[in-house]
């Protein structure tokens, strides 16, 4: 059992839809859907779309350009992927267990259930979104066409036709002028009313040039217009009020009382002119409603209503009988159910309709309209008691919005809080719920409030529940008042838990990562502290060129320079070529012959030596010279307790090999570094599905009872209590005492805790979704900004200083990933100079990056306290992170105010666009800058060789050196593809032809199809684990520019192959690599019909 998503949205309409957006803006999460039962997005402005449908005035506009503009927010959030169409939602259960809500969809063309399981259930259904059905008699006899306003049947054909209106609201106002006066006009369209609206004249301006201007490019403009709007409709409020409201509403009734007269028929105006209270329905805007009243083909009936259906038309009291092609319903919605027909049980399992029994005679209530007690997690959009009488619903929706945004923020900060946060040890709740004794209190204000104001002065409206009396709809205060509730809560009103138990998370997106400092330098270059198990196949008397790569003499391989072990010479066949691959893996090591006498390194099998873990320690700190009469941290002198065992040893062991070899030693020094690794080795076997089979390799001598016993632990019980007793190391190291003691002790920098974190943030995120991931990095701008402050050597020769800046590189290269998988910005400021320097990165004055050696330099001004680095592979690589990192944020926020400005962080983005001049000058400057880091690059970052794939010419097997070089050389590729097809428009200015510009346009797409496969081809020579996982990015890159659905499945194999050998999720760039190739398929095929 396990969580599907986080927030649950029923309904894809305005409500629903700003929800989601709100949810990405506020938190960068992704972890959301979207159930909507029709086939698009849009609510009320997708399912209304009769004839003349839209706003009251130029103000506004009509239904298609309003439907356009919520497609448009979807598409520029990119919330379509997270909207399931066809799905309607039948039945949702709370289970106080796990704090969830499961949920029952149906598919409305296949009928099919299934559920989702969610921590939080959003209502965004509306208030008019279920139509209310014909009770007339007759009307299953009816022959011709019968249907609601809000359900228009687009295949009838009205024109010439004779029509039969069913009511006169705000949509029958607009479609019968729009229907009588048209080049399709009908014949004749009749019109039955049973009770008049207040009409006034509706404010229709045409907005000039200037004011379009001054909207557009004013900084401030649009806000102040909508302040203005806002206070203008806002004093309409005072004319509610039964008794204070009088003179106010005797002069709108004066007004629309004149208008009335003036515009409609005389033989009307008796009836037109309403009897009732102005305000006590909703207004509504004349939109040439009573100017087609005097047209022939158009008549009202209002004293002879109908009396039943009939085969061909209606008859009314009187016996009259009218014929009718079609009848149109405009009588409204269902507005005393507003969750109907969907079931939502609550804790206790009572429905929604009991509760409502209990705290209100049957009429729908809630607190704030948003909340009701017993339903922990569940929210109501455009609830009870929401909507206003002078302003729109879209106002108050965006109110409940953020009410709901600050009532949920503890329960989603818990889930994708940033784990440097929650080592505050501030335990994060799973639920919240408004007390009963809060929503009755709130419930009978809404009443006594209501009971005050002119809705409850007896007429007959869609506001009042008609079975008790009551006001279900209007909220019965001022407006800024509803903003006030939505910012200042009563936090006493809510009670937040903790579940009794939790759920596994459905990974949406599982590729964080593992490797803590993957591709940091230290993994493959300089290792600060020396290997745990000095096993036999670790030789000490290397060549020069295999020590600094890490390779093992497995006495087979050709030769690569003078080298020996046990006084013997390696055998190789006279005249072979060995090129390097790759450092010592678990699961690479031996050779292999690729063409001719070139060989390299290919998989083989695994030894591991069991050893006992406190005497590696004891003899480790000996060959590190750890003498008595040596000064060492307290903090490295912790013992390891011998009783620890077997599990930890071979824990320790696993974590050595791939997650955190070059932190192997002060892991097996220092208990909470232990803790956390041996918690990330255990959630790592746990994943794996033959994992038992190695303990027949670690433990030979063994008999088969203990290695049952081995086979039979539980890993994930052991990931757990370990990563219990890392959190509450953390948390002690982390108390004020424990901090100060360092101070005092002079450490400046605790590397412990700062690995310790590293570990426990790999830990986390390899169950979280993206989103989640995103989260974790929150609190990165706190750790640069700590750093700033920290005294750090210049040198980087010093291994514990080599430590903390292969930490932070890792911290960099997931908040690079993770801006490119939400496409927004870095937490880190890549501008920041300073504190690149400070972490060994090569800047010039133009935040270029410099190269590692070679090339031109002659205009880069270099840091004055710069020192070499000792490895150009390490430097290289970290280099081309940082360039990526601001490609991406180039693509994701190009429109910033300075032009040098080449990364932003979200909070500095621009307000309004520059000139696209600028836009191409930024991306000339990327473009060099990633080419002159090519350019220069190390010899090891070129192929050591190639080969081909059986008979396909497509790919090729590239293989490299050093892993760190391979990872690099893909993101140098996808970085390539993104200036590539993310480059601005040139300036039209100068002259130039189609065909030039179909020329850049082909030589693009070659370029691109040729970054794309050298990406497949470094992943098709089936590099090591760390190169792989961070392959996931580059091959959905390299995915989108392909065609040929060979390529494609390649693709798909390789990021198949990731999850499936590694336990890291690639279903996320799978679906949105299928996604994105029907979509291009769809255009393809379109543009092949229409060239016919």
């Amino acid at each position: 059992m396990s969580i599907d998503t986080d927030v649950l949205i029923i309904g894809a309409g305005p409500s629903g839809l700003g929800m989601a957006v709100q949810l990405v803006r506020n938190f960068n999460t992704r972890s959301f859907e979207i159930i909507e039962k029709t086939s698009d997005v849009g609510g009320t402005w997708l399912l209304n779309s009769y004839p003349g449908c839209g706003c009251d005035s130029r103000k506004f506009a009509l239904q298609p350009e309003i439907h356009r503009y919520f497609a448009s927010v979807v598409d520029q959030y990119d919330i379509r992927p997270h909207v399931q169409f066809h799905s309607a939602v039948k039945l949702a259960e709370y289970e106080p267990e796990t704090a969830t809500w499961k949920v029952v969809i149906e598919n409305q063309k296949t009928g099919r259930r299934f559920h989702k399981r969610c921590r939080i259930l959003v209502s965004a259904v509306g208030a008019l979104s279920v139509p209310r059905g014909c009770d007339i008699p007759g009307a299953d006899k009816f022959t011709g066409r019968l249907f609601h306003s809000a359900q228009w049947d687009h295949s009838f054909d009205y024109t010439d036709k004779n029509v039969v209106c069913v009511g006169n609201g705000c949509s029958a106002t607009q479609f019968v002028p729009a229907m009588s006066d048209s080049p399709n006009q009908v014949k004749r369209i009749t019109q039955f009313a049973r009770q008049a609206h207040w009409l006034s004249a509706r404010p229709n301006p045409e907005y000039s040039r200037v004011f379009q201007f001054i909207m557009r490019w004013v900084p401030g403009a649009q806000r102040l217009y909508r302040a203005f709007l806002f206070l203008m409709q806002e004093k309409d409020f005072a004319g509610f009020h039964r008794e204070n409201g009088q003179d106010l509403r005797n002069e709108w009734t004066a007004a629309a009382t004149e208008y009335i007269l003036k515009h409609s028929p005389a033989k009307y105006r008796d009836f037109l002119v309403p009897n009732t209270t102005i305000g006590c329905k909703r207004r509504v805007m004349d939109t040439d409603y009573l100017a087609c009243l005097h047209r022939e083909n158009v008549g009202l009936i209002h004293d002879d209503p109908i009396d039943r259906i009939t085969e061909i038309g209606v008859t009314t009291k009187s016996g009259r009988e009218i014929h009718a092609d079609a009848i149109v319903l405009a009588n409204g919605f269902e507005t005393q159910k507003p969750l109907f027909p969907m079931e939502i049980r609550g804790q206790n399992g009572q429905s929604v309709a009991d509760h409502w029994a209990d705290f209100a005679d049957g009429s729908p209530e809630a607190y704030f309209g948003t909340c009701l007690s017993g339903f922990p997690n569940f929210f109501i959009l455009m609830g009870p008691n929401t909507l206003s009488g002078h302003l729109s619903v879209i106002y108050t929706t965006e109110c409940q919005i953020n009410f709901v945004l600050r009532i949920i923020r503890p329960i989603l900060n818990g889930t994708n809080r940033s784990l440097l946060l929650s080592l505050l040890g501030i335990e994060s709740p799973d639920s919240v719920t408004v007390t009963s004794v809060a929503e009755r209190k709130d419930n009978a204000q809404t009443d006594h409030k209501a009971k005050q104001l002119v809705w409850a002065s007896g007429c007959t409206s869609w506001f009042i529940d008609p079975s008790t009396g009551r006001n279900t709809i209007m909220f019965p205060d001022w407006q800024s008042k509803f903003y006030l509730r939505s910012v200042f809560i009563p936090w006493n009103d809510f009670v937040y838990r903790k579940a009794p138990r939790g759920l596994a998370r459905e990974v949406a997106v599982r590729s964080p990562l593992m490797n803590a400092v993957a591709f940091a330098g230290t993994v493959i270059g300089k290792n600060p502290f020396p290997p745990l198990f000095d096993t036999p196949e670790v030789n000490d008397s290397q060549s020069v060129t295999c020590k600094q790569r890490k390779l093992k003499c497995d006495e087979k391989k050709p030769i690569c320079g003078p080298c020996s072990k046990a006084l013997r010479t390696c055998e190789y066949v006279s005249g072979a070529e060995f090129r390097h691959f790759e450092a010592p893996t678990p699961t690479r090591s031996g050779s292999e012959q690729i063409e001719g006498n070139v060989w390299v390194d290919v998989p083989r099998q695994r030894t591991v030596i069991f050893m006992n873990l406190a005497d590696v320690v004891d003899r480790d700190e000996r060959s590190l010279g750890l003498q008595p009469g040596v000064t060492v941290s307290s903090t490295l002198r912790d013992r390891v307790p011998v009783e620890s065992g077997a599990i930890q040893a071979y824990l320790l062991w696993y974590f050595k090999q791939g997650p955190g070899q070059w932190l192997s030693m002060l892991a097996a020094t220092h208990p909470m570094l232990l803790s956390a690794a041996c918690a990330l080795s255990a959630k790592r076997i746990s994943r794996e599905p033959n994992s038992p089979r190695e303990m027949r390799q670690m433990l030979p001598n063994q008999p088969n009872q203990a290695l049952l016993s081995w086979a039979g632990i539980n890993w994930r019980f052991q990931a757990i209590q370990f990563y219990g007793e890392t959190i509450q190391k953390l948390k002690e190291a982390l108390m004020p005492d424990s901090i100060n003691l360092r101070i005092q002790s002079g450490e400046d920098f605790p590397e412990d805790i700062l690995g310790a974190v590293a570990i426990m943030s790999v830990y986390e995120l390899m169950d979280a979704p993206g989103a989640e991931w995103r989260a974790h990095l929150s609190a990165l701008p706190l750790l640069s900004e700590a750093a700033k402050s920290v005294n750090l050597p210049n040198s980087l020769d010093q291994s514990l200083d080599h430590g903390r800046r292969s930490i932070f590189w890792s911290f960099t290269r997931q908040d690079v990933i993770s801006a490119f998988v939400h496409e927004t910005q870095t937490f880190l400021d890549l501008d920041d100079r300073d504190l690149w320097h400070r972490f060994g990165l090569k800047t010039g004055d133009f935040g270029i990056s410099m190269p590692s050696h070679g090339g031109d330099v002659s205009h880069f001004s270099p840091p004055s306290d710069w020192t070499e680095g000792p490895l150009p592979e390490e430097s290289a690589s970290n280099a081309v992170t940082w360039i990526l990192g601001r490609i991406i944020n180039f693509i994701t926020s190009g429109d910033s105010l300075d032009p040098h400005e080449f990364s932003s962080p979200a909070a500095r983005q621009a307000l309004f666009p520059v000139p696209q001049e600028t836009l191409l000058r930024r991306w000339n400057l990327l473009n060099t800058d990633l080419q002159r880091w090519y350019q220069s690059r190390p010899q090891t970052f070129s192929p050591c060789a190639r080969s081909t794939i059986g008979s396909e010419p497509a790919f090729e097997r590239i293989w490299y050196t050093v892993p760190m070089c391979a990872a690099a050389m893909q993101s140098y590729h996808m970085g390539r593809i993104l200036l590539l097809m993310n480059r601005p428009q040139e300036s039209t200015a100068v002259r130039s032809t189609v065909a030039s510009r179909l020329k850049s346009y082909q030589e693009t797409g070659v370029y691109v199809l040729s970054h794309s496969r050298e990406i497949c081809g470094i992943s098709l020579s089936m590099p090591p684990e760390s190169v792989r996982i961070h392959s996931l990015q580059p091959l959905f890159i390299a995915g989108q520019c392909l065609s040929s659905p060979h390529e494609r499945q390649v693709v798909l194999d390789l990021l198949r192959g990731v999850d499936k050998d590694l336990g890291w999720a690639s279903a996320y760039y799978v679906d949105k690599l299928h996604e994105e190739w029907r979509r291009v398929d769809e255009v393809s095929d379109l543009a092949e019909y229409s060239a016919r």
